[in-house]
């Protein structure tokens, strides 16, 4: 075998495990749980559409973080896409609590424009409490 077949063989070869590389890396993409970062974009509104400025927010049990001085929030993420997680926007302000929770899903078909990013405005409701 000539030194130029072996290197037109060797050169092949790379092509193809780059190639088998590349499809794994899809695959794993696309996979329904793949971790992926996210962009996550958040703002907290209160019920009359008011910023709510340092809300503790928490994604599953895991604390992401507070808003800034105009109710927003955000980050790039690393979560699994497909999995259903929990989102809560949390505030006390003058004794009373604001909270919302939501079930939130990363997914390609609920990101913006074929991009990982998730955007959500957050409207917090005041907690009733039960006189009993």
């Amino acid at each position: 075998m000539s030194a130029e077949t072996l290197k037109l063989i060797l050169a092949i070869t790379a092509v193809l495990i780059g190639f088998c590389c590349l499809l794994n890396q899809q695959a794993k993409d696309n996979s329904p749980h793949s971790d992926q970062f996210v962009y996550m974009d958040l703002m907290v509104i209160d019920e009359r559409g008011r910023s709510i400025h340092g809300a503790s927010l928490k994604l599953d049990d895991t604390n992401i973080g507070t808003t800034d001085s105009h109710g927003r929030w955000a980050k790039m993420v690393k979560i699994p896409l497909g999995q259903l997680m929990t989102l809560t926007a949390q505030k006390t302000r003058m004794g009373t609590n604001f909270q919302h929770i939501e079930k939130i899903q990363a997914h390609k078909k609920n990101l913006v424009e074929n991009e990982y990013r998730l955007t959500r405005v957050v409207q917090v409701r005041e907690e009733k409490k039960q006189l009993f």
